[in-house]
């Protein structure tokens, strides 16, 4: 046995037993239902799965005292003249107010939709026993179910004559296929290759990250690593937690047939985080933040910090509604609530916003339209995709596959949003769509120091329009006297330069001050940093358009 073997052995062992210590700190969720029902009523509720015809079946152990004679469990499918009827709400909203009787009534004895619990009925599998002075009813047995396509069934108890309520010990376990397939067995048929898909999303997800550590590692070395490509990574490492979470609980409930729930939840919140911020590294780069300027004005700043806070309660309340509103005799999509069409609102509002940025920042920067026109089409996408698929998977999808379309256009979604801002930011010579020009360490310098800067040079509320532009004169390249601690630094503003004029005109003509001085110019074209020059007129710290004067390029600028 090699090295390699025995880690990989190692790691496999590691994960396994992770998920061991976690299932024992966890509440299980499961299609294996277990409990102790105790309760007043004659009718009650007790579990729901997606059968697949031919191949779904349950298996059960039922037991109760004497006393409550005689329980029946009831087999609801998803028809509308069915589970529908009886349980829920109307079409006005209204509850659902039925007696035990025409609850059962809908029910078709010819369908095998009734199971007796007693030992006078021949197929229930019950027998009557003395346990401690008491008789006990003891049940066990299965039922396979068979119709034309998927159908969730929905499994209730009653007792119509009891006056003392039903009491009911029970095990039921559901399940699809032969024990043998765990990729289906204990899954109900609408989330069936869900757990697949997660697998394969994360594997590209790690592929992703790999490239993106390469990324990284180039930018930094051109010190263009900036914050907002390190939020993309923040969102792509959330997302592939999110992923890995996933894939534990559906891993653990395939072997077993119960959900690791926490770990579920931690895998939900990572994705949200992933979420939101991603959404709030799409909205910054709209407004030009570390492309066009490299900070943002207080006002803005508050607003951004008011939206994503309310975006992140709301999300919470989703989450909140799933866990404790929603009712478990329901098929319901996690966004079928208030706070879910809340969401599908900020999601619009943030939408709008993103193009109200998009718009000033190319108003003041024209020539940044490749990068923000591919940006702002292919984001638009991604922004107005996900209410779409919420409104269709509320209203158009069935139910028996909504499970497993809506998982997998969800990762779908947010593996398409995190590809195309890596293809956008590839640091290679040919992508005409790159948008980071400033370096890391000019914005540093612009930030210790704001006094004095002329309004058309670089400082950090603004940058230059053309801060890399290629200049006609290139005897600056492999010039060996150039000094290269200058790549990573900027032009100076109007102050001080006008100071050093001053200083190397005081002592006579020997010293006499030139008009113009060589400004060290930033290309990012290919591997090798290169630099250029331009030259920089004294009297206005910018070069001066030809025709006009050093005051006449006042151009105003409005933070959108």
């Amino acid at each position: 046995m090699n090295a390699q073997h025995v880690r990989s052995s190692d790691s496999a062992h590691a994960i396994i037993a992770l998920c061991i210590i976690l299932s024992l700190l966890s509440d299980g969720d499961a299609k294996y239902a277990k409990g102790t029902l105790a309760t007043s009523e004659k009718w009650h509720f007790l579990a729901r799965f997606c059968f697949v015809s031919d191949v779904g079946s349950i298996t059960y152990e039922f037991e109760y005292p004497e006393e409550y004679m005689v329980q029946k469990i009831l087999l609801y499918y998803d028809d509308e003249d069915q589970w529908p009827s009886v349980y829920g709400t109307s079409n006005d909203r209204t509850p659902l107010q039925k007696t035990c009787e025409e609850k059962e009534s809908i029910l078709k004895r010819e369908n095998g939709q009734f199971i007796n619990l007693t030992a006078n009925y021949l197929y229930s599998g019950c027998s009557s026993i003395a346990e401690n002075g008491k008789v006990v009813v003891k049940c066990s047995g299965g039922r396979t179910f068979r119709s034309a396509r998927e159908r969730w069934w929905f499994i209730a108890v009653d007792n119509c004559n009891s006056t003392q309520g039903l009491y009911l010990k029970y095990k039921i376990l559901m399940s699809n296929g032969f024990s043998s397939n765990r990729w289906f067995y204990h899954f109900s048929a609408d989330e069936f290759y869900i757990l697949q898909m997660e697998i394969g999303f994360f594997i590209t997800f790690i592929c992703i990250g790999m490239i993106t550590i390469i990324f990284g590692v180039i930018l930094r070395s051109r010190q263009l690593l900036h914050t907002t490509f390190k939020m993309f990574i923040a969102s792509l490492s959330f997302e592939a937690t999110a992923l890995l979470f996933y894939v534990i609980s559906h891993g653990y409930f395939m072997m077993n047939g119960v959900e690791i729930s926490k770990i579920k939840l931690l895998g939900h919140i990572c994705d949200s985080a992933s979420l939101l911020i991603f959404q709030l590294m799409l909205i910054l780069l709209a407004k030009g933040y570390t492309i066009t300027r490299g900070r943002l004005r207080q006002s803005s700043t508050i607003k951004i910090a008011v939206f994503m806070t309310l975006y992140t309660v709301t999300y919470s309340c989703v989450f909140i509604s799933e866990a404790v509103l929603f009712d478990p005799g329901l098929v319901l999509y996690k966004y079928e609530s208030v706070a879910g069409y809340v969401l599908i609102g900020m999601r619009l509002i943030g939408y709008l916003w993103f193009s109200y940025a998009i718009f000033f920042t190319l108003k003041h920067y024209p020539e940044k339209w490749p990068f923000y026109l591919a940006f702002f089409f292919i984001f638009s996408v991604w922004f107005m995709i996900t209410p779409i698929m919420i409104l269709i998977a509320n209203k158009k999808i069935e139910k028996w596959v909504r499970a497993k379309v809506v998982a997998g256009l969800e990762m779908s979604i947010v593996l398409l949003g995190h590809t195309v801002f890596l293809v956008l930011t590839t640091p290679i010579s040919v992508n005409r769509f790159f948008p980071y020009q400033v370096r890391t360490s000019q914005i540093g310098v612009m930030n210790i120091d704001q006094s004095g800067r002329d309004p058309n040079d670089n400082n950090i509320d603004r940058f230059a329009h053309h801060p890399y532009a290629l200049s006609a004169n290139s005897e600056f390249i492999g010039n060996p006297r150039t000094n290269f601690t200058e790549l990573f630094t900027i032009a100076r503003g109007i102050s001080h330069v006008n100071s050093r004029s001053s200083s190397l005109g005081h002592n006579g003509d020997s010293h006499k001050q030139s008009n113009t001085v060589p400004i060290p110019i930033l290309d990012i074209d290919g591997p090798d940093t290169k630099v250029h020059t331009h030259t920089t007129n004294f009297n206005g710290g910018a070069p001066v358009p030809k025709g006009k004067t050093p005051t006449e390029d006042n151009t105003q600028f409005t933070d959108n």
